[in-house]
């Protein structure tokens, strides 16, 4: 796009969740770019592809400055921020952003919220029920030719939003004042 942003975007794939987080703490101690330089980790992690959302978690990122532009890319794609319903469950403490968010850069979770276009208001929560009943961990985890991809764009737009938004931030975003993961940040540089 022009103008180019001001800051480099990086694309990882991270390995090994499921045993501890070993990829992305991999990275974390060995980073391409210094983590006090880092803006900004978006992880997605396991969206099921069921339709276009009308609805966005974004777990974590409201503990960001980064959240005010979260929920400006959210109103520009039509997606409402959700409450994620499965933090009880600690999820925040359990998926990949998590290694870096310890390591002090603003991290959290993009996925597809309960509310699809077109569909039964219950329609993603029984989806998701049924895929974790039936395959999550288990070698029934494989293609299913009824899923619909359609909304992995607008998740995508939403997500290039707000990279984009911190990467020409004037100051790097970090965690609000009081956060846990704060002083690793001020630790990296950031204030």
């Amino acid at each position: 796009q022009t103008p180019r942003p001001k800051r480099s975007a990086l694309f990882l794939a991270v390995t090994a969740e499921e045993k501890g987080l070993l990829g992305s703490k991999y990275y974390a101690r060995h980073p391409l770019v210094p983590l006090g330089k880092t803006a900004l980790n978006l992880n997605f992690d396991m969206i099921l592809p069921l339709g276009v959302p009308e609805s966005v978690v974004v777990t974590g990122a409201e503990r960001t400055t980064a959240f005010p532009a979260v929920k400006a890319a959210a109103a520009r794609n039509g997606l409402e921020i959700e409450a994620d319903q499965r933090a009880h469950l600690g999820i925040f403490y359990r998926s990949d952003h998590f290694s870096l968010a310890r390591a002090g850069v603003p991290a959290f979770s993009v996925g597809a919220g309960m509310k699809v276009k077109g569909k039964a208001p219950d329609f993603a929560r029984e989806a998701m029920k049924a895929f974790n009943d039936a395959a999550y961990h288990s070698p029934q985890d494989e293609f299913r030719p009824e899923w619909d991809f359609s909304g992995f764009p607008v998740l995508g737009r939403f997500a290039l939003d707000v990279a984009r938004a911190a990467a020409n931030a004037d100051r790097l975003p970090t965690w609000n004042p009081g956060d846990e993961f704060r002083p690793a940040r001020e630790a990296s540089g950031v204030r």
